[in-house]
């Protein structure tokens, strides 16, 4: 009844307000020159005057959740140069996840 469709509702608004906040500040987060996602981000505030600093390592290349991040920040990502937006794709790697082999059934 009624207080399935105010959970419903609660839900979704802190779900949009999340997905709000990761579209803003994904790039800043995630994103390093040269189309590299870091794999690893530690975030700092500073007590005194609550700036926010995201300090990053590694590369996230796989073919995995490195794609998967890479495509979150190409689509909704606040980018200032759209040459950063497109260098995303430079280090992906692809791996053949699945080895496909035939199967013959008798029926």
């Amino acid at each position: 009844g009624r207080s399935h469709h105010r959970s419903i509702s609660s839900i979704h608004s802190q779900l949009s307000a999340h997905l709000s906040d990761m579209k803003e500040h994904a790039v800043e987060m995630l994103y390093s020159e040269g189309g590299v996602v870091a794999s690893t981000v530690t975030v700092t505030t500073n007590k005194h005057n609550g700036h926010v600093s995201y300090h990053k390592s590694g590369n996230l290349a796989d073919p995995y959740e490195g794609e998967l991040a890479v495509v979150f920040l190409y689509l909704f990502g606040k980018w200032k140069q759209e040459k950063q937006r497109n260098d995303l794709w430079l280090n992906k790697q692809r791996n053949n996840a699945a080895k496909v082999t035939s199967l013959a059934l008798s029926g």
